[in-house]
């Protein structure tokens, strides 16, 4: 099913470290993603109610995927190129 498919790829993200952020789902999508608990796969905080709220949590991930970046030295690579390729 398609939220089979959604479950799988949030998953598959949260496995690569990266964060799956999903907003502005329809009444009917949005009680299915309760129902199945959805949440549990791409994290209650990355299901948002509207596109700025969606904006704002983007942020709040990228400054923790950076601060997390600063504090894992990754061999032979210094913390300011990590944060300059991920822009």
């Amino acid at each position: 099913t398609g939220m089979q498919v959604l479950e799988n790829l949030a998953d598959e993200v949260h496995r690569a470290h990266k964060a799956l952020l999903l907003c502005g789902a329809p009444e009917q999508p949005s009680l299915l993603m309760q129902q199945a608990e959805f949440e549990d796969h791409v994290g209650k905080n990355n299901i948002c109610g509207s596109i700025a709220e969606a904006l704002e949590r983007a942020r709040a991930v990228y400054e923790e995927m950076c601060a997390t970046l600063l504090a894992e030295p990754v061999a032979g690579v210094k913390s300011d190129e990590l944060i300059s390729r991920e822009r």
